[in-house]
């Protein structure tokens, strides 16, 4: 039996599959399965399957889900469908670098008390490649508290892609996906693993990230921008006992639900969100949004889209 599996979740732009399972046939370690699932997709995923199965290369096997209910129901659905020691995941449109699986595993073997393990990500945005920074304090064994005081002060981005977890992390605590998130489910599993069990972080890019049209769009989508603030309420309410610990992280999370309104169209929402925060706790960014947010919606949205294509 395999001692690894890699969830790779297919909706849509399945032609970016191909690179993604592709990346896993160059893996320097060779003791892992790939569990690909056709997430209700109407495209033809059993067709990627059955062209990576004959080539023999990969342990590869495909699960089909008839109706999408969004990725983290496709997460729970795989869950109950691999009986491997560590579990990976795979964005459709990503790709692994050679290493990942080995330089992961490897922390595992070393160190029995670790549970999770991420890595940093190089991003590919819009052909333009840099290794992201935002992961501090990593290279060292870190608690829960540890963790998740780091993860809040530092920003970490720790997406599925760049995490590790021991199967049994999962089946400890009785750990769900929580299938309410549309666009946030990430987040919500990084404090989920990250309240449950000890940390490593290695501080070295081992995937790549692209982002292109199709995962931006949300940005200047009012529907998904509303999505996204009510994903964010609901992650502050689940959390409040983290988020609530320090004033600087709890009026960073308001106003970012509000810059959410705001963006989705509640203007007056929004605002009154953002000026909380300043209340809260005041600082020079707090004061910047909420100002900009009396310019007008216009100059909001292009100003917040000018500091997303350059952020890093």
């Amino acid at each position: 039996m395999p001692k690894i599996s890699v969830i790779i979740p297919a909706y849509k732009n399945t032609d970016l599959v191909y690179r993604s399972v592709g990346s896993l046939e160059t893996q320097t370690i060779k003791d892992f399965e790939v569990v690909l699932i056709n997430n209700g997709s109407l495209e033809d995923v059993e067709k990627i399957f059955t062209y990576f199965k004959d080539r023999k290369i990969l342990n590869i096997k495909y699960l089909h889900i008839e109706k999408n209910e969004g990725i983290m129901h496709a997460y729970n659905f795989a869950l109950k469908n691999i009986n491997t020691e560590f579990v990976a995941f795979l964005d459709s449109d990503d790709e692994y670098f050679d290493s990942k699986l080995e330089e992961q595993y490897n922390v595992f073997l070393k160190n029995n008390t670790v549970d999770i393990v991420a890595c940093l990500c190089e991003v590919d945005k819009f052909g333009v490649r840099y290794v992201s920074m935002r992961n501090k304090d990593f290279n060292r064994t870190l608690n829960s508290k540890q963790a998740i005081d780091a993860f809040l002060e530092n920003n970490w981005s720790l997406i599925p892609n760049t995490l590790m977890i021991k199967k049994s992390l999962f089946d400890k605590i009785d750990f769900v996906f929580d299938e309410r998130f549309k666009v946030a489910g990430d987040i919500d599993l990084a404090i989920s693993v990250l309240k449950a069990g000890n940390f490593y972080g290695i501080s070295k890019p081992l995937f790549r990230y692209y982002i292109h049209n199709d995962n931006t769009s949300g940005l200047t989508s009012k529907i998904k921008c509303l999505d996204s603030a009510k994903d964010q309420e609901l992650l502050l309410k689940k959390h409040l006992d983290i988020y609530s610990f320090s004033k600087k992280i709890y009026a960073q999370q308001i106003k970012w639900i509000g810059v959410l309104y705001f963006l989705g169209g509640e203007l007056n929402k929004g605002r009154k969100l953002m000026y909380k925060a300043l209340s809260i706790h005041i600082n020079k960014k707090n004061i910047m949004t909420f100002v900009l947010s009396l310019c007008g919606y216009e100059i909001f949205l292009k100003v917040f889209m000018y500091r997303t294509k350059n952020a890093r």
